[in-house]
């Protein structure tokens, strides 16, 4: 669930722009994956990525328990801040708060969240119904990013990617992704 917030990122970023050019114009950089936990409701949150041999390809792991059942209260906002290369200035491109376990019921009913879903399940263990189990590990293992997940029209961007966790209103742990397009190398 964490990563496909990512990919929904990176896909709502095709709104960006309008032109698709014929050649990708841009490599994909990740700088730093980070987990931090903010309350004691969650007893393991790790996050790793290292990037492959291959150009433009990396591979994220992260690890997720909770010390209680996470249900009807657990919410998910998932945020994204651009800062375009010829700015100085970035800008929040998206901002959503939505119950986890929504998404989990609905999402065969959006293509776009089905797609994610779907290689989601190649590499992660999420529940298909709520609740998040306690003392349940959540693993998503040998995730694989690279440059089809975005478009070759992708303009030259810093992106930081954001989950927070909440119970009810109290925040208790966040998510980060931090990288950018930048000009091809080849």
């Amino acid at each position: 669930m964490l990563l496909s917030t990512l990919i929904v990122t990176i896909l709502g970023l095709r709104c960006l722009t309008s032109t698709e050019t014929a050649n990708r114009r841009f490599d994909l950089e990740f700088y730093e994956f980070i987990c931090k936990n903010i309350a004691n409701r969650i007893l393991v949150f790790e996050c790793s990525f290292k990037k492959l041999e291959l150009p433009n390809h990396y591979v994220f792991r992260q690890y997720l328990m909770f010390n209680k059942d996470m249900g009807e209260n657990f919410e998910v906002r998932f945020w994204v801040h651009i800062r375009p290369s010829s700015s100085k200035t970035g800008m929040r491109f998206i901002d959503l708060k939505i119950k986890a376990c929504d998404v989990l019921d609905n999402y065969l009913e959006n293509p776009l969240l089905k797609k994610i879903f779907f290689e989601l399940q190649r590499t992660a263990n999420l529940p298909h119904m709520c609740p998040f189990k306690a003392n349940f590990l959540y693993k998503t293992e040998n995730y694989t990013a690279n440059t089809k997940l975005v478009p070759n029209y992708m303009p030259i961007l810093n992106f930081t990617f954001g989950v927070e966790y909440y119970e009810k209103t109290q925040l208790i742990g966040v998510l980060k992704i931090i990288g950018a397009t930048v000009p091809k190398k080849n």
